[in-house]
């Protein structure tokens, strides 16, 4: 599914009117029916329908609601925000549909008092549009807590009032939507966290602009099953494992086994052929007794047991070898493996994905990521995102989208930035993962994340695809795991038993095609 950010869905109803011969009054008397007709879905019988009004257009389409519905024998309030004078014009021109009609009350949201009216059986909020910037301040607050306290079943129009529809955030407060009915393709917002948990269902409402134009335009997409489905690498009846790729694995210190375990083994069990990693030779027997398809190298290490940056030569004598270099997973922020992962990440040629203590190691040398000879996949969570880019992890979660996206043009890297409903970023592609759940949040899950990714390309799917595919898996796994094992008693192993499930349901779905940007 394509999402918009606002200047996209500005430019995608710009190019509508200028080559469809639309108007601006036309697109807002069918979306206003389009709010009617939902509203009448959750109010089959007639109803006192409270209906909130800013000044702009979504208050616009929020008048052509009431007019219908009052037509529909509804009993209809509308509660305005701001005095008509202040309407936007095409707000204003819809206003003039209901300023003479007897059966709509027209209140001031000043002179409304929620503690004396009636019940209503539904609210709609057409308070703000997607257009929002900024802190919801005076009546629009206000009205956004008298939504909320009315405890009525609420239908917000386009975006729920206070959401950020480009980043998912909300200060201080915005509508909890029972459905939101929104037009020509959700915005992104919508799909991020928080946001995405004030959206109720959604209904996405074709208003005549052409899907073409939204294609061209729209450059945020949201993952779904249709979109894995043909991602899913194919054997031929007689393939070997050499043809089922080469994993490369480098990492682990002291204490930090189950890292690389992890991450081996999720490569292996996404399909990977072969798998080899690389640890600090103290270490090697413990990998020996703990992993049994994987095969081991003992690296040179540091008196802390940690790879030594002698370890080089051997490394890079290897890795021509493998399909995919995974560098990070326990690997320790030891001033000798620092060293070590930076001198890799400009002398291996092979698809490398950075994770965990690998990123850590750049954070003093980001730029060394502008000379990468090959792919690269970064693999952080929003602390590791900021220190690289040298901002607080609260400054990347504010915009989340945005921040991938800058890094990963930045260096020319795909990005998977993790978290509640994880972003891939790959150039001008961004992408928005729904799978997963709270019980993920528990160590080593990030390790099996970037075992799965390692697979994929090993097996031959470009960097971005498999990013894409790798997280819509993994949060699937997590979501079958967490019906057995409960988000409190889930932990990162249990994603590598629910794997091949995950696999199976996309399977299930046969071939159709999905959309994939890029």
């Amino acid at each position: 599914m394509l999402l918009a950010k606002v200047d996209q869905m500005r430019t995608i109803e710009e190019e509508a009117i200028a080559k469809q011969g639309l108007t601006l009054n036309e697109l807002m008397k069918r979306a206003g029916a389009e709010v009617a007709r939902e509203a009448m879905e959750m109010l089959p019988q007639a109803g006192r329908v409270l209906i909130f009004c800013g000044k702009g257009n979504n208050g616009g389409d929020g008048f052509i609601a009431a007019h219908l519905l009052a037509q529909k024998n509804h009993l209809v309030e509308v509660i305005m925000l701001s005095a008509p004078d202040n309407f936007s014009g095409a707000a204003r021109q819809a206003f003039t549909k209901i300023s003479d009609e007897a059966s709509i009350k027209k209140t001031s949201f000043k002179s409304f008092n929620a503690k004396t009216c009636a019940q209503p059986d539904l609210v709609i909020d057409a308070v703000f549009g997607f257009g929002l910037k900024g802190k919801v301040r005076g009546v629009g607050a206000g009205a956004i807590t008298t939504i909320n306290a009315l405890g009525s079943p609420v239908l917000s129009v386009d975006i729920p009032s206070g959401v950020n529809s480009d980043t998912g955030q909300i200060d201080d407060n915005a509508v909890k939507a029972t459905r939101t009915i929104t037009f020509t393709c959700p915005k992104a917002g919508m799909a991020i966290d928080p946001g995405v948990d004030f959206i109720g269902s959604v209904r996405v409402a074709d208003i005549g602009i052409d899907k073409k134009i939204v294609a061209t335009h729209a450059k945020v997409c949201q993952g779904s099953r249709l979109i894995a489905r043909p991602l899913l690498p194919k054997r031929r009846p007689a393939t070997h494992k050499g043809e089922c790729g080469r994993v490369l694995v480098i990492g682990g210190s002291v204490g930090m086994t189950g890292a690389v375990a992890m991450c081996s083994q999720a490569a292996l069990k996404i399909g990977a052929g072969l798998v080899t990693l690389g640890i600090p030779e103290s270490l090697n027997h413990i990998l020996e007794v703990k992993l049994t398809e994987v095969m081991t190298k003992p690296l040179p290490e540091t008196p802390e047991r940690t790879l030594r940056a002698k370890a080089l030569d051997i490394i890079l004598e290897m890795a021509p070898r493998a399909d995919v270099v995974v560098v990070g997973p326990g690997m320790s922020t030891h001033a000798s493996t620092a060293t070590l992962v930076q001198q890799l990440v400009t002398s291996i040629e092979n698809p490398l994905i950075i994770d965990a203590d690998g990123l850590n190691a750049l954070a003093p040398k980001p730029d060394l990521l502008s000379k990468r000879p090959g792919p690269t996949v970064l693999t952080p969570h929003p602390g590791e995102l900021g220190h690289l880019l040298g901002v607080s992890p609260s400054m990347i979660q504010s915009d989340r989208l945005s921040w991938a996206e800058a890094a990963s043009n930045d260096w020319k890297v795909t990005v998977i930035l993790k978290g509640a409903r994880t972003i891939i970023a790959g150039g001008d592609c961004l992408h928005v993962n729904p799978t997963g759940n709270p019980g993920m949040a528990t160590a080593g899950t990030g390790d099996i994340l970037a075992g799965m990714l390692a697979g994929l390309v090993a097996q031959g799917l470009p960097p971005y695809p498999a990013s894409v595919l790798a997280t819509y898996l993994h949060g699937l796994a997590g979501d079958i795991a967490v019906k057995y094992r409960t988000e409190l008693a889930l932990v990162a192993t249990d994603l590598l038993h629910y794997l091949p499930a995950a696999i199976k349901e996309i399977e299930a779905i046969g071939d159709k095609k999905g959309r994939l940007k890029k």
